[in-house]
């Protein structure tokens, strides 16, 4: 058997027997009604760099725990980056999964988690060319493939809300595929296409 065929059937291996954990411990140890889904909204700020430039990044989005150990969440995010040569930003809209570990008590969890979703990367030749209308980078890649790996905490500040803070490594996947517009930026470098997030904000509940 291939490695190509080996590492899908080995992650899908490990996804059920996460799955098949989290069911088993939702039906020993949790109340009655744990299993429920629970809607989140959250948002956030912090300071988004990478092997390049950095800047202030904002985050919002929706979060769901269908299980005591599992979080599905969506996101949305954007920051504006001070470049060597003029100003950069980035955006992404990203799903993701991850693993959630309660710490004590249970007011305090970690987690760690990926996402495979769309984002893009653009450079501008200065500010004033950043903020002028319309839309007009020197290069651009928008609406391609972003994945994301995640890690962070949050802790429980009172009935429905939380403050939570994590760290994303995230990176523009060109290769291999074609999807979305790509302009002026035939040899993109990690300074544009790579980015680290240091974020912290609040959770609540909608559900």
């Amino acid at each position: 058997m291939s490695v190509r065929r080996l590492v899908p059937r080995c992650v899908l291996a490990v996804v059920l027997l996460l799955a098949r954990g989290a069911s088993a411990d939702e039906q020993t140890t949790a109340p009655p009604d744990a299993g429920k889904a629970r809607l989140q909204a959250l948002v956030g700020t912090g300071y988004l760099g990478g092997p390049g430039p950095g800047g202030a990044a904002f985050v919002m989005g929706l979060r769901s725990r269908p299980a005591s150990h599992l979080a599905l969440a969506f996101d949305v995010g954007y920051s504006a980056l001070a470049a060597q040569h003029g100003v950069q930003d980035r955006w992404w809209l990203v799903p993701s999964v991850a693993l959630v570990m309660p710490v004590g008590a249970g007011d305090t969890q970690l987690e760690a988690g990926i996402g495979l979703g769309l984002g893009a990367s653009s450079g501008y030749a200065s500010g004033a060319d950043y903020a002028a209308a319309p839309f007009s980078p020197v290069w651009a890649f928008q609406m391609v493939p972003a994945a994301r790996l995640h890690a962070g905490f949050s802790t429980r500040l009172s009935r429905g809300l939380e403050l939570f803070a994590r760290v994303d490594v995230a990176a523009l996947v060109l290769d291999d595929n074609s999807l979305g517009s790509r302009v002026g930026n035939s040899n993109p470098s990690l300074t544009d296409t790579t980015w680290v997030d240091l974020l912290a904000g609040v959770r609540f509940g909608l559900l």
